[in-house]
């Protein structure tokens, strides 16, 4: 996981996923919504971390833009457990980094699942299911990487700009 670090983050949900998953750690990288800052909350969740996960959680804290990359690149999966999003800036930026993404089944990610760029699980059972299948299966973690890397590309920055004048030129031209 990478990203801020609240309640509606789902994190529980993936310590209870991860703890049925053998031989495999769990890297977090993130913290509260400014640097260097601890919750009581994220106190509750390294503790909870620590009683399902032992010694296979490693908390990251928060990591500066310059260290992101490579925290990315330790990474072999990635989960968004969020309970609700309208979007997130985390994730896109995981798909930015040509990661395969599993995040939970909400609309806003729907959609990027239905163009091949992650998939979605429903609840711990199949989350639990899904990084299995991820961590075993190379072909498939590697689809959804390029899935990852080519949503990024058709949604970077400059694919944007030059749909938004296509439309402006449209309108004008009417």
């Amino acid at each position: 996981y990478m990203g801020f670090i609240s309640s509606y983050k789902g994190l529980e949900t993936l310590f209870v996923a991860m703890s049925k998953v053998p031989n495999a750690g769990l890297l977090l990288g993130g913290g509260w919504h400014t640097t260097g800052a601890d919750t009581q909350y994220i106190a509750q969740l390294k503790q909870y971390s620590l009683q399902l996960l032992h010694d296979r959680c490693q908390w990251l804290g928060y990591v500066p833009d310059e260290d992101v990359a490579r925290a990315y690149g330790a990474m072999d999966v990635i989960v968004y457990p969020s309970h609700y999003i309208s979007e997130s800036g985390a994730l896109l930026m995981a798909l930015s980094h040509g990661k395969a993404v599993i995040a939970s089944d909400l609309a806003p990610v729907r959609e990027k699942a239905k163009e091949g760029a992650l998939m979605t699980f429903k609840n711990v059972s199949d989350l639990t299911r899904k990084i299995k299948l991820l961590l075993k299966d190379e072909e498939l973690k590697h689809k959804f990487e390029e899935g990852a890397r080519n949503y990024a590309q058709r949604n970077s920055w400059a694919n944007i700009a030059k749909q938004h004048i296509k439309v402006y030129e449209e309108v004008l031209n009417a």
